[in-house]
């Protein structure tokens, strides 16, 4: 590929991120389905419907990670099945390493989306990672093995590292780890934003890599930039979750907002309308 060569005074990476797929799971590149791939994705897609028009009964689905997004599309994948082919007992199996779902999240979203993975029959395996990936099976550490007919695997995300960059410090996922003004330390005029940037609250804990967050820090950067090109001091800014809402069943969510704990009706509307409000903030 030709390329291109740019210099600049500032600069800021916002790459964002890519799926984790462990390279310790044997066949995993093989068998895997990257949903943020929209090609896979409309595979995931025709491979779901073709499950759930089948003549065959008893068919298995695996998601392996129980984090945000595990636990959600499982409970949205159950009412699918439930109203398009509950005939057919799909079972969906959730694996999850941690002893609970949403690992690290308040206890009150751990058990209010675990009443609703039982509710729905989702069984949940914990405390246990998958070693290896066959055509149908998928084999656990422990030596279990989990017959599949569609399996998604939903581990988190990890960004790429860039070339010549033996001076920059990263974390654990390959993001940038960045002062409080989102800078690299030996790069004072590149700076992170987003999932690429590794981050931490007021109380000294990782952030996430969210939506809400990379919104907040492009707003705080951009004012940085502006004073940085007025020679104005930069401001350091509160860069921390405002909240998390988790979509349960039906017109049915929980959360904690502002540290107030919120679940049913209110919870799913309030998620709509900050999802609803983030997006405008994006165009």
């Amino acid at each position: 590929k030709d390329e291109e060569q740019l210099h600049y005074d500032y600069l800021v990476l916002a790459t964002g991120s890519q799926t984790f797929f462990p390279k310790q799971i044997e066949n995993l590149e093989r068998y895997k389905l990257d949903i943020k791939n929209l090609e896979e994705l409309k595979l995931f897609k025709t491979r779901l419907e073709a499950l759930s028009t089948t003549k065959e009964k008893n068919k298995h689905i695996v998601i392996a990670g129980g984090g945000l997004s595990g636990a959600e599309i499982a409970i949205e994948l159950a009412q699918l099945i439930a109203q398009k082919a509950p005939e057919k007992n799909i079972q969906i199996h959730l694996v999850e390493q941690q002893a609970t779902v949403l690992p690290g999240l308040d206890d009150f979203l751990i058990n209010e989306t675990t009443k609703i993975l039982d509710k729905w029959g989702i069984k949940r395996i914990h405390n246990e990672h998958i070693s290896k990936v066959e055509e149908n099976t998928i084999l656990l550490a422990n030596g279990q093995k989990l017959p599949y007919d569609l399996s998604l695997f939903l581990l988190g995300v990890v960004c790429e590292q860039i070339e010549n960059s033996q001076d920059i410090q990263y974390g654990p996922k390959n993001q940038f780890e960045v002062n409080e003004y989102f800078q690299l330390e030996n790069h004072k005029e590149i700076f992170c934003i987003g999932d690429v940037a590794q981050t931490k609250d007021s109380q000294g804990n990782y952030n996430p890599p969210t939506a809400q967050l990379a919104i907040r820090q492009a707003e705080i950067l951009a004012k940085n930039l502006k004073n940085m090109l007025k020679n104005k001091p930069l401001r350091q800014e509160k860069n921390e979750i405002k909240g998390v809402l988790v979509d349960l069943d039906h017109k049915n969510a929980v959360g904690i907002v502002f540290n107030i704990k919120i679940k049913g009706l209110i919870a799913y509307i309030l998620k709509r309308v900050t999802t609803f409000l983030a997006n405008r903030k994006r165009t």
